[in-house]
């Protein structure tokens, strides 16, 4: 088991080894004023993604707040990501799924948003080789590899909590 962490911190730090944001102005902003902005930008993200369902299953098509949370992320950090687990929760609760399933949603939404960046902090990393062509492989790997993992967790969170019968 100490391997396995010993590998997984060595990956979440060479992940960020690759910051191109790391000495950008906007990381000195306070801490309070990027996590109002980050609550209302999701939460407002998350409302425009759901005008689109027309009826019947009560899941969205499009998930405008992933795109916008990987932007976040990218260039804000880490750091903010309890506002983004808490804004996750908020906009699952507010879908009117119970408790319980809006935890494994909010933690498969974090899970999504942290695999798409360290994706594409590793392509840009690998700039040498890809050239200018590593910010299309970025963001395609961060956009077909992190929401399908996502998918399959949040899935299994909300069939285990009674919202989705499983033969659906």
């Amino acid at each position: 088991m100490s391997s396995l962490n010993a590998a997984w911190t060595r990956f979440w730090q060479s992940s960020g080894a690759d910051d191109a944001f790391a000495s950008s102005r906007l990381r000195k902003t306070p801490y309070l004023v990027v996590a109002a902005f980050i609550a209302i930008a999701h939460l407002g993200s998350s409302w425009l993604g759901y005008l689109l369902l027309s009826g019947g299953s009560g899941v969205t098509p499009v998930f405008p707040e992933a795109a916008l949370d990987l932007v976040i992320v990218l260039v804000f950090g880490f750091r903010y990501w309890p506002v983004l687990l808490a804004a996750y929760f908020a906009a699952s609760l507010w879908r009117h799924t119970p408790w319980l399933p809006s935890c494994g949603v909010a933690m498969a939404s974090l899970l999504r948003t942290m695999i798409a960046v360290s994706l594409v902090r590793w392509v840009a990393s690998r700039k040498n080789r890809l050239g200018h062509f590593e910010d299309l492989v970025g963001i395609v790997a961060a956009g077909a590899v992190a929401p399908g993992l996502a998918a399959a967790f949040g899935t299994a969170c909300l069939v285990l909590g009674g919202r989705f019968p499983a033969a659906q």
